[in-house]
């Protein structure tokens, strides 16, 4: 196999409590091994490669953060503006280079970065308060520093940024403050989160061809609208479909409202006062088959 090593000599680093640092050297034969260590801490982060000596699709920076202020990790690609700190904390930022991993929810609105994403990790104290600054640039003249996502973005009006907590949670839109840097049409621009928190960054674009309005749940007549909604989302369905209850769930699947709509065939549901992001109505019809369609909210 072409794209498999051996015997490649790997740097794993490892952080206490305090801020220790253990680095030990491993030897990686294939494309999965495994190694034991014994150290004189319990690690409450461990990361790879710190002295970059290997070429792995990753730029970093991690600093000790003891006074606020805006700071640009040129490395690392993004700015972090230090609100407030009491204590110092440890901040590592990696810049992958390479594709975010895909949206798990079925029915996704939106595309996810086939270009890069954000890890940032690190050891932090109560009264830390950050934000991270975001640049995305789509644009593809070669005096401009762009092809960072030109594979992804389209329209720059769509773009946002996602977040999740680690692999095992699916990504979800940020609350963001999106800049568009002058023209809203030339693929460059900003996203601001104003609390920046330990987990992975994308940016990820709302994909017009995957909109509610236009999507039809043939096998239960079921409809939509508007998408993305403000104050509200209308649901309709044919009276073949039968819906008894209609349920409003977040991506995590918890329950946020549920309407019984029996004899009737459509329903008004109020989202205003939900956060921006991504939810999902589904619908139960009498025989107890349920057709889930997502929204969002703006």
């Amino acid at each position: 196999n072409e794209h498999e090593f051996h015997n490649v000599p790997f740097e794993v680093n490892f952080r206490g409590p305090d801020f220790q640092l253990e680095t030990r050297q491993v030897v990686i034969n294939g494309p999965l091994d495994s190694a034991f260590f014994t150290l004189p801490f319990e690690p409450v982060m461990t990361y790879i490669n710190r002295s970059e000596k290997i070429s792995h699709a990753v730029t970093a920076e991690e600093h000790f953060i003891k006074t606020t202020g805006n700071v640009n990790w040129v490395n690392a690609l993004v700015e972090v503006n230090t609100a407030e700190v009491t204590d110092s904390v440890f901040l590592r930022v990696e810049h992958n280079w390479v594709s975010a991993d895909p949206i798990k929810q079925p029915f996704s609105l939106y595309r996810i970065s086939p270009e890069r994403y954000w890890k940032v990790d690190g050891i932090l104290k109560p009264g830390f308060k950050a934000s991270g600054k975001f640049y995305f640039n789509g644009k593809t003249n070669s005096t401009s520093g762009g092809w960072l996502d030109n594979q992804l973005i389209s329209d720059e009006s769509k773009v946002y940024l996602l977040y999740r907590s680690g692999t095992n949670s699916d990504w979800q839109v940020t609350d963001a403050l999106k800049n568009s840097v002058g023209s809203p049409t030339d693929r460059y621009g900003f996203c601001i989160i104003d609390s920046l928190r330990l987990g992975e960054y994308a940016f990820g674009q709302l994909d017009s061809t995957l909109s509610v309005r236009d999507i039809k749940a043939t096998d239960a007549g079921i409809n939509i609208y508007p998408n993305p909604a403000l104050d509200f989302v209308n649901v309709e369905w044919n009276l073949n479909a039968e819906i008894t209850k209609v349920e409003l769930t977040d991506l995590n699947g918890k329950q946020l409202g549920l309407i019984p709509v029996n004899g009737k065939l459509s329903c008004k549901i109020p989202v205003s006062h939900l956060p921006a992001g991504q939810y999902f109505l589904t619908a139960t019809c009498r025989q107890g088959k349920k057709v889930s369609k997502p929204f969002i909210h703006n």
